[in-house]
């Protein structure tokens, strides 16, 4: 190479330098002047650059941690303060609650007394002693009614309190300041609630009475961090709690104390504040709800800072330490390096000049001793070296000069590998040495191995450019790579260069994200097909229930005996089996009204043993496989009977010719997303509930729509195609998913999925049946979008003796109310109409007329009345479609539980 001959030259030529031009202070020693700073100097700046910043940097981290630590305070006593505030809620909200109650039932005739101190004394010792105690007041102030009569005294008045006063003014909840009972003579807090009549004038008005101290064990938790104080105060700046000597602070203006409450006006914040104790606090206060009081809650400030600053003290002591000892090391070691360097220069400046005869005579251990030697092995070996060196220089610069990618370079002949980069090494797992001892032929699999063969076999030049293959690392993984190669020539022998990509990543993500795409086409799918057919369900419900209604008021007048009534009786037959549809398609449209409660899945299965043992033949064997102990979900009881009885007639209708029936419960845990069919689950713990068969089998094909509904196999009038549909519906709506597995000609598994529920087994309650009436009487106010619906229901509580007043929609319904001067005993809603719904329907009309009953009809719920907070769902929704006798059987229960309960 043009490399060499300098090179050479160096090596051969004497020495340009004559004597005559070296100047007579160096000569004599053959050392060059310096240049520049020394090692020592060197070697302490070095050292001073890198210990600054580390100071630096220690101050900041500091300052960081004073910072941090003063926020987390912060934070801690807002969220505190936030949490006290959410009790306060939580207590106004719970004795609101019990006054709102108590309103109803009280009596605020004088007469009344003896029932009132009876009626509040049960509550109150139910309630244990959360208060101290209940009353009932005139408008006049007078108590007549109290939870503790024998602590009665005569002619006791509270007109003056604050919160008789502010109930009988707001017509509301009344809330007042701390006081002294006249009743307890205790620290207290009062409470109250105007009685109103049916015209919404005050009657009187129900209190309940809190210890102050034991207001303050309610809201503050025991759980403060250090030396904490927490501090109630209401809305007029009046202290109601306080965990520093609190009884001495009871009922005390805060703003006698600007410096430790400050003048904040938002609802929560944080701010730096200085208590009556000389004491510095980081302070968070929150402002309530439902009772306008402010909770401050204050940490000292040394004790939050306590440790950042003891960190900061060791730190300097540390630094300061550290720098004294390394500055003392760099010195000595300068030292120590800088005489065997000024020599070494010496022997490399007579190196330089071409003397390979020069020896070095440093005595010196470790590098710097190395370091001569290997001076003086320079000489001999340098020309033999350069040689080998431009060789050397020529292929690994064809190797390593490009981008860091798996390369090799292998013999054509023998395949073996000649060379490997660092990244070839470090992807595929071989060391260096294990590489070189290996060909091309080792790292691919069997099947492809041919294929290189005859490719790299050819006798013309082969050149390849982004060729898939599969490679195998040392572990056994097989990679996706795209290969580029091409010939060259090392001498005589024929050598390839290959360059190698993993795309295994790529690949697979890119099979990951059509299977993704595929999953998603299939629920939107399945979505849209569900919503079709919850909104078919719904229409038919309306059309069903008009059916059904005036087949029954047929059914009352026709002759028993007459040809008409057994037509009628088959259409409203017809009709049911209708309906069973409808519910079907609810089932898989996910809009159906479940009953969720928390069972064992095991018991579910055991209850439908002996139906399944009647559906099936003889000829299926029937197992069950149930879990040591049975996992329980959360679910509607029969809904999942009905999903275990669709699976297993599916099951039995597989094996025409008999074969076996296995039922398995048990537990799966997912650790990330689970496909599922039309969806994928979430990571978490599920019950399982399989049904395993011997049949025939599914298809891909049949596989891909089998959960469509009307979608079957069987032949015509064999089945209608939903009761996989239905299972569908079932589970998604139980937040589960159902898998399947199946070979055609092997059977198939279908797996239930269901949320794990750590709930405990509720105890199970008697529901109250609807109570049938012979004979109604009352207004009731029917609203109804639907013409046939409206016009049967109308048509049948008239005949039941209702007097009913019809509305096209809520709106009009409304507009009814507000114009209709007498009483309404009932409103009659369906839950989905235009304009205003049944649920804004009811909250506007028991806003216009407390107390007002409701009965909601609907074909399916779509989650209206989740938020209505009904008492009894049996008593205040009528499933569509509806017949005659359960339209008045449910209108008499709402009725008679109104009466019942003293709201009509």
């Amino acid at each position: 190479m043009s490399r060499n001959g300098p090179v050479v030259d160096t090596v051969t030529r004497p020495s340009p330098v004559s004597s005559a031009s070296v100047d007579p202070r160096e000569s004599s020693s053959g050392l060059s002047r310096p240049r520049g700073s020394s090692i020592q100097l060197r070697l302490l700046t070095l050292v001073t650059a890198v210990a600054l910043p580390q100071m630096f940097f220690s101050i900041i981290q500091v300052r960081r941690a004073d910072k941090h630590a003063r926020e987390n305070a912060e934070q801690v006593a807002l969220q505190l303060a936030q949490r006290v505030a959410t009790r306060v809620d939580d207590h106004i909200s719970v004795a609101d609650a019990l006054l709102v109650t108590l309103t109803r039932v009280v009596r605020t005739q004088k007469g009344g007394r003896d029932l009132n101190d009876a009626l509040l004394a049960s509550v109150a010792r139910d309630l244990g002693n959360r208060f101290i105690n209940l009353g009932v007041i005139d408008t006049t102030g007078l108590e007549i009614g109290l939870s503790n009569p024998d602590r009665r005294s005569s002619n006791i008045r509270i007109s003056d309190r604050l919160y008789f006063k502010q109930a009988l003014a707001t017509r509301g909840l009344g809330i007042g300041d701390p006081m002294v009972g006249r009743v307890t003579n205790q620290s207290a807090l009062g409470i109250g609630r105007a009685v109103l009549d049916n015209e919404g004038t005050p009657i009187g008005v129900v209190v309940a009475t809190t210890r102050l101290k034991q207001i303050r064990d309610l809201l503050i938790p025991d759980s403060l961090p250090t030396e904490a104080v927490v501090t109630v105060v209401n809305e007029r700046g009046l202290i109601l709690a306080h965990t520093q000597n609190g009884d001495a602070w009871l009922g005390r203006n805060v703003s006698e104390f600007p410096a430790t409450f400050g003048t904040a006006t938002d609802r929560q914040g944080v701010k730096e504040l200085n208590g009556l104790d000389g004491v510095t606090r980081l302070s968070g206060y929150a402002t309530a709800t439902r009772a306008p009081w402010r909770v401050y809650v204050g940490i000292p400030k040394d004790v939050v800072l306590q440790a950042v600053h003891e960190e900061e003290h060791e730190e300097t002591v540390l630094a300061v330490f550290s720098l004294l000892i390394t500055f003392g090391l760099a010195w000595w070691l300068a030292r120590s390096i800088s005489e065997p360097v000024i020599a070494l220069t010496a022997d490399a400046d007579e190196f330089a000049s071409g003397n390979l005869s020069h020896r070095s005579h440093v005595d010196a251990r470790g590098e710097l001793g190395q370091l001569a030697e290997t001076f003086n092995r320079m000489a001999t070996t340098l020309q033999r070296r350069s040689n080998e060196l431009s060789e050397s220089e020529r292929r690994y610069r064809i190797l390593f000069d490009a981008l860091p990618l798996p390369m090799w370079v292998y013999d054509v002949r023998s395949f073996r590998i000649l060379a490997v980069n660092e990244s070839a090494v470090e992807r595929y797992g071989y060391s260096r040495e294990e590489f070189l001892a290996l060909t091309m032929l080792d790292i691919h699999p069997a099947d492809e191995a041919e294929r290189l063969t005859a490719l790299v076999r050819s006798t013309s030049r082969v050149r390849v450019q982004g060729e898939p293959w599969r490679q195998r690392t040392r572990h056994g993984e097989l990679l996706d790579v795209e290969v580029t190669a091409d010939d060259f020539n090392v001498g005589t022998e024929r050598t390839r260069l290959v360059v190698a990509i993993d795309v295994t990543t790529r690949n697979r993500t890119e099979a990951a994200l059509r299977a993704s795409q595929e999953q998603l086409r299939q629920s939107q799918k399945m979505e849209a097909v569900g919503s079709l057919a919850g909104g078919i369900a719904h229409d038919f419900n309306n059309l069903l229930t008009a059916i059904l209604g005036y087949c029954d008021l047929a059914l009352e007048v026709a002759e028993p005996d007459s040809p008409m009534c057994d037509d009628v009786h088959e259409i409203r037959r017809a009709a049911r089996r209708a309906a069973e549809l409808t519910h079907q398609l609810l089932a898989f449209s996910r809009r159906q009204m479940l009953k969720p409660t928390v069972f064992e899945l095991n018991s579910a299965v055991e209850g439908t043993e002996k139906i399944l043992r009647r559906l099936i033949p003889e000829s299926i064997v029937l197992d069950l496989s149930l879990a040591a102990e049975s996992p329980l979900v959360r679910a509607d009881p029969s809904q999942v009977e009905q999903v275990i009885l669709n699976l297993a007639v599916n099951a039995r209708d597989a094996m025409p010719r008999g074969g076996r029936l296995m039922l398995a419960t048990g537990e799966s845990s997912f650790t990330r997303s689970q496909a599922v069919a039309g969806g994928t689950l979430p990571p978490g713990r599920y019950a399982t509930l399989s049904v395993m068969d011997t049949g025939t089998g599914i298809t891909a094909e049949v596989r891909e729509r089998l959960f469509e509904p009307f979608f079957t196999t069987k032949e015509r009038g064999q089945g209608t195609g939903l009761g996989l549909a239905t299972v569908y519906g079932i589970v998604q709506q139980s937040e589960g998913g159902v898998d399947v597995q199946s070979v055609p000609g092997d059977g198939a598994t279908f797996t239930v999925y269901f949320p794990i529920a750590e709930a405990p087994i509720p105890v199970p309650v008697v529901q109250r049946q609807l109570a049938q009436s012979a004979r109604g009487e009352g207004m009731i106010l029917l609203a109804e979008d639907d013409d046939a619906v409206r016009a049967i229901a109308h048509t049948t509580l008239e005949r039941a003796g209702y007097r009913v007043l019809s509305a096209n929609d809520g709106l009009s319904a409304l507009q009814i109310a507000e114009s209709y001067r007498g009483a309404i005993d009932l409103l009659l809603t369906d839950v989905i109409m235009p304009s205003m719904n049944g649920r804004e329907l009811a909250e506007a009309l028991t806003l216009l007329r407390p107390g007002l009953p409701v009965l909601f009809v609907s074909g399916y719920t779509d989650n209206v009345l989740s938020d209505l907070g009904l008492p009894s769902v049996d008593h205040a929704l009528l499933d569509k479609p509806f017949t005659p006798a359960s339209l008045t059987a449910a209108v008499a229960a709402i009725l008679g539980a109104a009466k019942t309960s003293g709201v009509a």
